[in-house]
């Protein structure tokens, strides 16, 4: 059975007096030798630190890579830089760039070897063997899963009075990053019945 379930998030801590946009990475999978260099030398606690375990300027080997990153969750936490989410929740997360605006559920999706769930990216490219490590060794998905659904008129309507009921309220997360792209997140009051694909 195919579960999408609420979770106790990692979130930027709103109380914190730093600029998210100083903070927040770009995906992995976007992430060249470049940014990295760049988003490393605009803040000591960007996430890129632990977001990426490709070797940084100076690092020798990717077992320091390894250390840097697992240090680096370790000192963002003690620092309260992000904080976890007392109460198991879902979220919206919308990103917009040049007036286009995306928006998605954020959950935990909870498969058991369920044939249904296919994915486009091999289990043994590059990127998929960094997430492998990072889950291991971290013990937390810093990137998103991004997962589609099949065309559902019922579903829709449901999806969008959830999203209807986000409008009507401040986002927990609200910056605007140097690209230009602004991101808001909110987290919904609601549970896991309403929201569960059934």
């Amino acid at each position: 059975m195919r579960r999408f379930l609420p979770y106790h998030a990692l979130l930027l801590n709103a109380e914190n007096k730093q600029d998210g946009a100083k903070l927040v990475t770009p995906p992995f999978n976007v992430l060249g030798k470049t940014i990295r260099q760049e988003l490393c030398s605009n803040h000591k606690n960007n996430f890129v630190r632990f977001e990426s375990f490709h070797q940084m300027p100076g690092e020798p080997s990717r077992d320091k890579s390894l250390e840097r990153a697992t240090q680096a969750l370790a000192s963002a936490k003690e620092e309260n830089l992000i904080v976890r989410d007392e109460v198991p929740s879902y979220y919206i997360m919308e990103i917009e760039n040049n007036g286009v605006a995306t928006r998605g559920f954020v959950g935990m999706f909870e498969v058991h070897a369920d044939p249904a769930v296919s994915s486009f990216e091999s289990p043994f490219e590059p990127a998929c063997d960094d997430r492998y490590c990072q889950l291991e060794k971290l013990g937390t998905q810093t990137a998103p899963v991004t997962l589609g659904y099949k065309d559902d008129g019922a579903a829709d309507v449901v999806l969008e009075n959830i999203l209807k009921k986000a409008d009507d309220e401040e986002p927990i997360i609200d910056f605007t990053h140097p690209d230009k792209g602004r991101h808001r997140v909110w987290k919904l009051n609601i549970s896991n019945r309403e929201l569960e694909p059934h």
